[in-house]
């Protein structure tokens, strides 16, 4: 595995973790940001909180994944 592998994989790692924490603890200045914005206003507030929980999970299976060498 090349380091350019292992640096994606743990991006991935933390960007999915940043996601899930947000729609887990509905941080209010995440939910602000003008990119938050627009699923807030397809699914309400709730409904934004459940899709960036859920974005948040599948990004982190795929750094896992991506770490373990699964995605060649």
């Amino acid at each position: 595995m090349q380091a350019v592998e292992i640096f994606v994989g743990i991006l991935f790692l933390i960007i999915g973790a940043f996601s899930f924490l947000a729609g887990i603890l509905n941080w209010n200045w995440f939910f602000h940001s003008v990119n938050a914005s627009i699923f807030l206003r397809w699914f309400g507030r709730t409904g934004a909180r459940y899709f960036y929980g859920t974005i948040g999970i599948i990004v982190v299976v795929i750094g896992i994944l991506m770490l373990s060498g699964e995605m060649n």
